[in-house]
């Protein structure tokens, strides 16, 4: 299962540090953990848990944050590459009403069904993450090979180059760019994350 409401986690202790790594998917998690030495789990894309005691002030949390749009974009050439291999109820929907072409007709899906897409662990808000783990350092996905220098003073080790790991590769023949219509539709789905990421041009 990938619903948010249906799995909570521990989140990822680093070794030997006092940072604590919040996974949100779909944002370079897989490279940061292999960064940060960790292998990866299944349970570290969940929304920590209220009762975690790691969520205290002894620990300095982080975790990376990306534009709303290129991440829904990843998020969803994701779920198209993995539905035949791993299906779940929303890569079937994708599959069985031939959704898989065009993100825009899945887009205009998502407008109808806005509580399935969000309710799903790829697509949920990356808000989620921040109001339950509220992590002390926020990194942003697009600056993140230069951003990966401000927790670099915690940790005891690390690689000199941050690794790219898990990139989802183009599918041929399917049109990622988003029509007007669809980026006024996602603007409004994300506009808690688009608060967050971008809070002087929500206001």
């Amino acid at each position: 299962m990938h619903k948010t409401t249906e799995r909570v986690s521990t989140v990822r202790n680093i070794p030997d540090s006092p940072l604590v790594f919040v996974h949100i998917p779909k944002t370079g998690g897989m490279s940061m953990t292999q960064f940060l030495g960790l292998e990866h789990q299944t349970s570290d894309h969940d929304v920590p848990s209220p009762n975690d005691v790691r969520l205290g002030n002894d620990y300095i949390r982080f975790t990376v944050v990306r534009d709303p749009m290129t991440r829904f974009r990843s998020a969803y050439r994701y779920s198209v590459q993995m539905a035949a291999s791993h299906p779940d109820k929303l890569r079937n929907v994708i599959v069985n009403q031939g959704l898989g072409h065009d993100i825009n007709d899945f887009v205009e899906w998502a407008a109808r069904h806005p509580k399935q897409v969000l309710g799903y662990l790829h697509f949920a808000r990356q808000c989620l993450w921040i109001a339950g783990a509220r992590p002390q350092i926020i990194l942003q996905f697009e600056r993140l090979k230069t951003e990966i220098q401000i927790i670099r003073p915690f940790l005891s080790k690390s690689p000199d180059i941050f690794p790219h790991l898990n990139a989802s590769g183009d599918i041929p023949e399917m049109n990622l760019e988003f029509t007007e219509r669809s980026f006024t539709i996602l603007s409004e789905l994300y506009r808690p994350d688009l608060s967050l990421l971008y809070p002087r041009k929500a206001a």
